[in-house]
């Protein structure tokens, strides 16, 4: 299940970082993106390291796309 939502964490954010600008694409992370990992941490139980993982995949995103 970590490593579903995992993948659809990175996956909302390379949708949503190929079609818009630096500004918008930085608050269209954080309005829709940011509570699909959010929601799960309640229900699943994530450990530091799994976090740690899905928070490097996400910066080499991030770098890969400029912001």
């Amino acid at each position: 299940m970590k490593q579903k939502l995992g993948e659809k964490y990175l996956n909302l954010t390379k949708d949503i970082k190929t079609n818009l600008n630096e500004k918008n694409g930085t608050k269209a992370v954080n309005t829709y993106v940011n509570p699909a990992l959010t929601l799960s941490l309640g229900i699943v139980k994530w450990t530091t390291t799994d976090l740690e993982n899905v928070q490097t995949k996400m910066r080499m995103l991030l770098t890969i796309f400029r912001f």
